[in-house]
Formats: structure tokens, sequence, C-alpha cells
């Protein structure tokens, strides 16, 4: 799984492309997920796009999980 953690520290693992330009976009082969905080709002929206519908859960459901830990390890 790829981890955020403290200042946003992302683990790569080969196969991804991670681009942060407004939020943490993370490109891989079945797809791709978006975290983007809200500027102003205390939210954070996951969005997720994959080869077939079942993928796109898979990797909404893996990065929703990476935020939450994120934000349950924050102090």
């Amino acid at each position: 799984m790829t981890s955020l953690g403290g200042d946003v520290g992302l683990t790569e693992s080969s196969g991804m492309d991670v681009e942060m330009t407004e939020g943490i976009r993370v490109t891989r082969a079945d797809g791709w997920a978006l975290v983007l905080p809200d500027p102003s709002e205390p939210i954070v929206q996951v969005y997720a796009e994959g080869d077939d519908a079942e993928s796109a859960r898979a990797l909404l459901t893996e990065y929703t999980g990476v935020v939450e830990e994120a934000i349950a390890d924050s102090p």
C-alpha cells in the first residue's frame, strides 16, 4: 500500500507515477487516484478511475484508507 505520513511523505512503488500539482495523483497500470484536500474546509476528496468499476472501487478504497490512516496518525 502507498502511505502518506508526517509531512505527506509519499512512499512510491515501481509502476506508479506521482503528481502533486493540486493534490496527490497516483497513476498506476490499473488506473489512477487523486487525493484532493479542500483549501478552506477540513475535507479531503478522493477520486479514482480504473480499467473497470471493480478496479476503480479498489483504488478508491485503498486511497481512502491511506487518507484515514494519515489523519489518524496526525497530532
